[in-house]
């Protein structure tokens, strides 16, 4: 009887063990949580990504990659290039955009704008966001080393207008330690937070509904800070 006991504990440990294992492979019990956030309401992130999936992208394609920040945006319009495919989806998180990558490596694209990481920062502390960003570029530069990838940062919020509970601060630090993996790396990096950000810090409330989301005007903003590192050449 004994025996039985000990084994039972034994398996019983072993199974737990593995359990925590797998949670911490896949970012930990907070980025399980935001899985489930992101893709169970509307099912809209997983239509996207099947959508996404389903479309090609070639050699010639600016891709816009991201969370609903990007995914808002109608980036073919707004810097008038028949060759930008958006990819962004809202909620997303860095290493939700990694699993997306494959579809979009496969056609090497010529750029790839990225901007993804608020969204991580309810629930993953700076080390675990940089090192899962640090991954994604990795990713990319093994799959597609050809595309020019251009690091955009974060960009502030409004927290007067909608208390997101995200402080400015720490999306100025994340914003830092984003420029020094992109110059590590010798890639762009986008100062778009320094354009966004009012005296104080924050996303001014003229270019916001909600304190994160960019309105019309924002989008405007940020089309005319792409639009140097889009080439005039449209094919």
């Amino acid at each position: 009887m004994r025996k039985l006991l000990l084994l039972s504990l034994v398996l019983n440990v072993l199974v737990v063990g593995a359990g925590v294992w797998a949670v911490q492979r896949l970012g930990g019990l907070h980025l399980l949580y935001l899985r489930f956030q992101t893709r169970g309401l509307g099912a809209e992130y997983e239509h996207l990504r099947d959508q996404y999936e389903r479309l090609p992208v070639d050699s010639n394609a600016i891709v816009m990659l991201g969370n609903s920040l990007t995914a808002y945006g109608r980036w073919t319009e707004l810097l008038g290039d028949p060759r930008v495919r958006n990819r962004g989806i809202p909620g997303d998180y860095v290493l939700g955009v990694l699993e997306r990558l494959p579809p979009i490596l496969q056609g090497r694209p010529a750029k790839i704008f990225l901007l993804v990481g608020v969204n991580d920062l309810p629930y993953q502390d700076d080390d675990t966001l940089l090192d899962h960003y640090e991954r994604l570029l990795d990713a990319i530069a093994r799959s597609s080393p050809r595309t020019e990838v251009f690091v955009q940062s974060l960009l502030p919020v409004n927290n007067d207008v909608n208390d997101l509970g995200i402080p400015n601060e720490r999306i100025r630090r994340v914003n830092e330690r984003l420029r020094a993996l992109a110059e590590s790396r010798r890639l762009p990096f986008l100062d778009l937070h320094a354009a966004f950000a009012d005296a104080e810090g924050k996303l001014p409330a003229h270019l916001t509904l909600d304190g994160i989301h960019l309105n019309g005007a924002g989008y405007l903003l940020w089309r005319d800070l792409l639009a140097p590192y889009i080439s005039s050449e449209k094919r």
